[in-house]
């Protein structure tokens, strides 16, 4: 009998962490189940009620990539601006006016105003 025991006490052991396994497996299910939906599910779970949704979806797309363009050259501007800027200085001698005292070309104003009155529109549009 010595022999039919070993095997039987080989197989219960492996049950026994199975079966302690599945038991630990189960109770984490079970509290991300309680803990709700993450938020990837929750998005996921989310569809557009309005039937012109996509549309609404894209049209808000395109302000926020107008609205980056608009940043990008703003700061394109502002970074030649500094460059003349310099180069100005370096060439004239140090002058007292301006911004930081350095003098702006005026057409760079003039393109600063520009753009910024487009941006500001289109951010109003946003805003709406």
């Amino acid at each position: 009998m010595e022999g039919a025991e070993r095997p039987r006490q080989l197989l219960e052991n492996i049950l026994t962490r199975q079966m302690q396994a599945c038991n630990t497996q189960r109770k984490a299910l079970l509290k991300e189940s309680v803990k709700g939906p993450s938020p990837y599910e929750r998005a996921a779970e989310m569809t557009p009620t309005h039937p012109h949704a996509l549309l609404m979806r894209r049209l808000q797309d395109s302000y926020f990539r107008e609205v980056r363009r608009c940043t990008n050259l703003l700061l394109k501007l502002k970074h030649h601006e500094r460059k003349m800027a310099d180069l100005k200085v370096s060439a004239l001698g140090d002058d007292s006016d301006g911004i930081n005292g350095k003098k702006i070309p005026q057409n760079m104003l003039m393109i600063k105003k520009a753009v910024s009155g487009f941006c500001m529109s289109t951010a109003n549009r946003l805003i709406r």
